[in-house]
């Protein structure tokens, strides 16, 4: 279909604009065929063209921003200056400025005055708080905007501060705003010959204006929306998850119909015909144990298998897409959303708003000519001079309580266990009790038995129930408890912050970036999970009941199922670093473990590297009996393993770790040992017991 004349042709338009929202809006005329002139100070011109990647001198995004325009140089302080722009805007139909309110007024071009000028100009005033109001003489940019308008207090995960998009949203919702407003304005103008008028956009409006039900919902039920990370609460599931190979996947299964085909895509017809999961209100009120069952099966496969099966079965999804991404994606290809340019090899298209009026692209931003265009003639100079401007056109371009009240243990008494309910509810401490020395920040992963975010037994690991035993017996810190996953809470481990972990391995390695605690706890060693259909696969490799591993993997007869990053001491540590690669099954994400045991029971893999009390907590929420599964302990390993603190290996993180251990000797050593020792079979227990008792007692009395 032929293309004709640009919807905005025809019509004139002034940029008074720096940085980001003016220039936005402007560029979206001149995208579509509106001519614009930008008007730049003769001190450097927009401060945008030196901002992020340069090419040749000059900001990547300036020759995006200002693509389409011409650029006219004006002093505004001086009375040519100003006689040149009201001549311009005798004439136009549309004035974008991003000023600070009152500044134009100062230069005598205000409204009222270029309202007499042209009585059908559209003025477009972008700014942080509007042209009134006690707070319109302040400064303002994107980033306050989205603060005061609500956006930054629901972005991010609850237990962590506001977090930021990685682009300037604000400015350009504001500039979207502006360019509604505008084109609102002559359309009054032209239908019901109307004058022109001001469009006043705010940028803390503009974000207000997308909160959704943030405002009737606190009015209505006095409810106030947090952060919940990557879910919206009250629109279930839409979130996203971590393939077998560790890459993201958005996955919005939200509708009715579509969350029915995907329980049955992977599998689950009984949620897929429960009459609660029919709906979003029965599904939102199960949401944890949605978002379980997805994160189990994604984990499970890798990105693109996943992709598949939910393009089958019709479930919006999409990976997460990075400019890699995007520059070889066909759907990005088939739009036509890059386009080559001769200096600044390929940018990005605009957005097709309309199939007969596209709009494109004649030009990319020009670079900055240092001379500046003065004016000292009368006004009859200007079309000239104008004309002369036009040779610096653009060139053609290519929440989780620890002991129940009704669990509280015997000794220690209820008071005990209320502050252990309190201090281990996740973020910072409630603020009657806090601490105002060094802030302290504890990491949590999920790590059954010691941590446990999830299931009937949340809250109820071994480290769940020391945590708050530390934090009330320091308080000469500022505490804070924070869930990580395994990358994050090594990486945090390497920052300048008071950080710790009270869930880690030793290792030589590790030991040169993390100081270590005493021994806190003892936990069962590593060993070979197997399904006992299978376990005949290890009779070749089994002495005195124990596997041995290191023939195992030279072998290359079996994978071996693992979780990427995880220590699993220095002894298997150093055998898997020596495996062949194609020996071992790494598995990503937040719930690896659950994911291996899902490939295991679908016979994609049939032996598993883990923690034994782990296991069967993991696979008892998969509904895995236990009489499925065979354990093997590992030759070479020894029965036990220690557990212990981690801080940052900083002189404040090597002073908390003095105190910490003057704080373990004084706890009381055999409620520890009995919280892990719940979570054994009954035949290991005493051992457990006994063993531990004696190891500590040799640490105490060597």
């Amino acid at each position: 279909m032929p293309f004709t004349a640009k919807p905005l042709s025809g019509l004139k338009v002034i940029e008074l604009g720096t940085l980001i929202a003016g220039p936005f809006a402007s560029r979206i005329c001149a995208e579509f065929g509106a001519d614009v002139i930008k008007i730049e100070s003769p001190d450097g011109g927009d401060p945008l063209r030196k901002w992020r990647k340069l090419y040749e001198g000059t900001s990547l995004w300036w020759f995006v921003q200002a693509r389409n325009k011409k650029s006219l140089t004006l002093n505004l302080k001086h009375p040519d200056g100003q006689a040149i722009l009201k001549q311009l805007l005798s004439e136009a139909d549309i004035l974008i400025e991003n000023f600070r309110p009152g500044v134009l007024e100062k230069l005598g071009l205000g409204w009222d005055v270029l309202h007499a000028l042209n009585p059908k100009l559209v003025m477009v005033r972008l700014s942080g708080f509007g042209q009134t109001g006690p707070m319109k003489d302040q400064p303002g940019f994107g980033a306050v905007g989205e603060s005061m308008g609500g956006l930054r207090y629901i972005t991010g995960f609850e237990d962590r501060p506001p977090v930021r998009t990685g682009i300037s949203i604000g400015d350009s919702i504001a500039a979207l705003w502006g360019v509604i407003g505008a084109l609102m304005a002559l359309r009054h103008r032209e239908v019901n010959g109307g004058q022109g008028q001001v469009v006043d956009v705010a940028l803390y409006e503009a974000i207000f204006a997308m909160m959704e039900s943030m405002v009737p919902e606190f009015d209505v039920f006095g409810f106030i929306r947090e952060r919940t990370g990557n879910i919206m609460p009250g629109i279930t599931p839409s979130s996203i998850h971590t393939s077998a190979d560790g890459k993201h996947v958005q996955i919005g299964a939200n509708g009715d119909a579509i969350f029915k085909r995907f329980m049955l895509i992977i599998g689950r017809e009984d949620l897929a015909n429960d009459p609660q999961l029919a709906s979003n209100d029965g599904r939102d009120a199960r949401r944890d144990e949605i978002y379980g069952v997805i994160d189990r099966w994604v984990n499970s496969l890798p990105l693109d298998s996943v992709l598949a099966q939910l393009n089958q079965a019709e479930v919006p999804a999409s990976r997460i897409f990075s400019a890699e991404d995007m520059f070889n994606d066909p759907q990005y290809l088939a739009r036509e959303m890059f386009l080559r340019t001769a200096k600044t090899s390929r940018c990005r298209a605009l957005c097709r708003n309309s199939q007969r009026h596209p709009g494109n692209v004649n030009g990319s931003g020009h670079n900055w000519v240092s001379t500046t265009h003065r004016y000292s003639r009368n006004l009859a100079m200007t079309r000239r001079r104008l004309h002369s401007c036009a040779k610096t056109e653009p060139s053609k371009l290519r929440h989780q309580p620890a002991w129940p009240i009704r669990h509280c243990p015997p000794r220690g008494g209820r008071l005990l266990c209320l502050l252990a309910i309190l201090f281990l509810l996740p973020g910072p401490i409630p603020s009657a009790l806090a601490q105002t020395g060094e802030p302290l920040i504890w990491l949590k992963r999920d790590l059954p038995p010691l941590t446990i975010f999830d299931g009937p037994k949340k809250g109820l690991g071994v480290i769940d129930q020391l945590l708050p035993l530390l934090i009330a017996s320091m308080p000469q810190y500022q505490h804070s408890v924070m869930r990580v996953n395994r990358a994050r809470g090594l990486q945090m481990l390497h920052e300048p912050s008071l950080v710790c972990d009270a869930a880690l391995n030793w290792s030589k390695e590790r030991e040169k970036w993390i100081a270590f605690s005493i021994p806190v706890f003892r936990a069962m060693s590593n060993g070979l999970a197997v399904r006992r259909v299978d376990q005949k696969v290890l009779t070749p490799f089994i002495k005195d009941d124990e596997v041995d591993l290191a023939a195992l993997l030279a072998s290359g007869r079996e994978k071996l199922g693992i979780i990427a990053e995880r220590n699993y001491g220095e002894y298997l540590d150093g055998l898997l670093k020596q495996a062949p690669a194609d020996a071992l099954a790494p598995h990503y994400g937040n719930d690896a473990l659950g994911s291996l045991l899902q490939m295991q029971r679908l016979g994609r893999l049939r032996l598993l590297l883990g923690y034994r009390p782990e296991i069967r907590y993991q696979a008892s929420l998969q509904g895995i009996a236990e009489d499925e599964l065979q354990f093997y302990p590992i030759r070479g390993t020894g029965k036990y393993l220690s557990g212990y603190i981690g801080c940052t290996n900083t002189p404040k993180g090597r002073q908390a770790i003095v105190e910490i251990n003057q704080v373990l000797r004084t706890l009381p050593r055999e409620r520890l040992d009995e919280a892990y020792a719940a979570w054994l079979d009954p035949e290991s227990r005493s051992d457990y017991l006994k063993d531990t008792k004696a190891f500590f007692d040799n640490l105490a009395h060597p």
